[in-house]
């Protein structure tokens, strides 16, 4: 019954191939569930530090940031192939996360500081790095996809990854709504989880189906 359903969705694929698209698509699912799920929370973070009259200067700053970023990933693009690109982006990310999660469980730099200052770095880092990855990060994705799909493959697997989009979309503020017994803090060392997984993801890709589209590395000629 799976295998008729998925033949009747997405159309008929090889094991191979279908093993492809839910990997691909679990990375996409870790991308948008991560990015989802941090951008729930950072209004209220930076109201908590900064208050909430920095937010619409937030928005003004981090459209700078997101324009400068671009600017220099576009530059990266011709510089490293788009797997190893995704290894910078994504360690990068998670580290920088990790850190403001460890960052706002301080007692004089975080959230449980409540007295609210727009000279505090924090909050500003913490909203900026979530814009410029919603940028930075999904536009890395599909760029890899688009070097390891056809476009007859693509027409068939597409729809399979942005379901699981979907899915991420919901799952990150599904687990937002838990901020109460888990605490921000975690969230966001949650969200650093999921550009790790991101980035594991895509080097087992590597590894198992190379970069080329639809051959494996030990089918290469």
């Amino acid at each position: 019954l799976f295998e008729r359903t998925f033949t009747r969705l997405y159309g008929k694929m090889s094991f191979h191939e279908k093993l492809r698209l839910i990997w691909l698509s679990g990375t996409l699912f870790f991308i948008i569930g991560g990015y989802w799920l941090l951008r729930s929370i950072k209004d209220p973070v930076i109201a908590t530090i900064n208050g909430v009259d920095a937010i619409p200067k937030a928005k003004m700053l981090s459209v700078l940031v997101v324009t400068v970023l671009v600017f220099v990933y576009n530059k990266a693009i011709d510089m490293f192939p788009n797997h190893q690109l995704f290894y910078i982006v994504g360690c990068t990310y998670c580290f920088l996360f990790g850190l403001i999660g460890l960052l706002l469980s301080s007692p004089t730099y975080g959230i449980y500081n409540t007295e609210a200052d727009p000279t505090r770095l924090l909050g500003w880092v913490s909203y900026c790095a979530i814009e410029s990855f919603g940028s930075i990060g999904v536009s890395l994705f599909w760029a890899f996809a688009n070097t390891v799909y056809d476009l007859e493959s693509a027409k068939k697997a597409y729809g399979l990854m942005v379901a699981c989009a979907q899915i991420g979309s919901i799952a990150g503020p599904t687990l937002v709504t838990q901020a109460g017994a888990l605490g921000v803090p975690f969230l966001y060392m949650c969200g650093a989880g999921c550009m790790g997984m991101m980035v594991l993801m895509v080097w087992l890709y590597v590894q198992r189906f190379g970069t080329d589209s639809g051959k494996a590395p030990a089918e290469k000629k």
